[in-house]
């Protein structure tokens, strides 16, 4: 039976010691965890399988382990008889996994984009920044608290879950903003930097030189661009639009509403964790998503579809 869906794929803060053990495992995807440690001269799958918890979440490894694990059940799934998606979508890092699965480049160079952009983006504001979610305040109003305390929203995740970026001081005083204007609550992230910001400005050159010793190729599917939220499958368009989405909002409301728009009612999530699951529930009411981390719960899916 041929259900038709979008195939999307998580960004950072899904990442916990042990994830994609089930995938390492398994003959048909224990490979694409060998070649990643060779792409990256390191072993990250040692780093998956046992921590240290701090090391794992350094965003320098957190992305590769993060493309890693998604891009390995989504190939699983392919493995063993499972549809083609009708378009691919992904949080931040998950575009990367996204475009990988488009075909707009191979696994073994996202590797190296992702492990390439965790570093720019390490680099890239060294005094350190800050992101905040605020909680039941959607987007629109946000616009206008972030100027004018000199910050921007980063993620518009779903309705009453915008993420917001810029300096310490910036995010603290909009906080303070948000929550007089109604926010249920503010949580400070534990995040590194302003991402999603034009902070992260400085980060782009280095992204770019990495960018470019990879050819882009037009993607074999529609991809939903986080920085615009619309379907995309040229490649010197989604080149563009990666390098914008370091300093740019991730519109994730908004791409979800594409995918609705596209007539789809399904969503597979790829990779570590349910957070985009949770997000797409609450951002619409007709498409039905599905976690999948684990060769068991991509072969119970496939046997109902038979």
């Amino acid at each position: 039976m041929n259900v038709p869906f979008a195939a999307v794929f998580p960004g950072q803060g899904s990442q916990i010691v042990g994830m994609g053990q089930a995938l390492a495992a398994h003959p048909l995807t224990a490979p694409l965890f060998a070649e990643a440690d060779e792409v990256l001269g390191y072993k990250l799958s040692q780093l998956m399988a046992e921590g240290p918890a701090e090391e794992l979440t350094n965003t320098i490894n957190a992305q590769p382990a993060l493309f890693t694990v998604g891009y390995a059940a989504y190939h699983y799934w392919l493995a063993q008889g499972g549809e083609k998606p009708k378009a691919v979508a992904g949080h931040s890092l998950g575009e990367y996994t996204a475009l990988a699965a488009a075909g707009v480049f191979t696994f073994a160079e996202g590797v190296k984009l992702v492990r390439a952009r965790g570093i720019a983006m390490s680099k890239a504001y060294p005094v350190g920044g800050a992101m905040a979610a605020v909680l039941a305040l959607n987007a629109d109003v946000l616009e206008e608290i972030t100027a004018n305390a000199g910050c921007v929203v980063a993620n518009d995740n779903c309705p009453g879950q915008v993420v917001i970026s810029g300096t310490v001081a910036a995010v603290e005083n909009a906080a303070e903003a948000a929550k007089a204007a109604g926010a249920k609550r503010v949580v400070m992230l534990p995040v590194s930097g302003p991402f999603h910001s034009p902070l992260m400005g400085v980060a782009v050159p280095e992204l770019v030189e990495a960018m470019n010793a990879v050819v882009f190729k037009n993607a074999k599917m529609p991809v939903v661009m986080n920085v615009t939220a619309q379907l995309e499958q040229e490649a010197f368009a989604i080149k563009q639009y990666l390098i914008d989405q370091l300093t740019g909002r991730v519109r994730w409301r908004e791409s979800v509403h594409t995918l609705e728009g596209m007539g789809l009612t399904q969503a597979y999530e790829f990779g570590v964790g349910k957070v985009l699951s949770g997000l797409i529930a609450k951002s619409s009411e007709k498409i039905t998503t599905h976690s999948l981390t684990t060769p068991d719960e991509m072969d119970s899916l496939l046997s109902l579809q038979k």
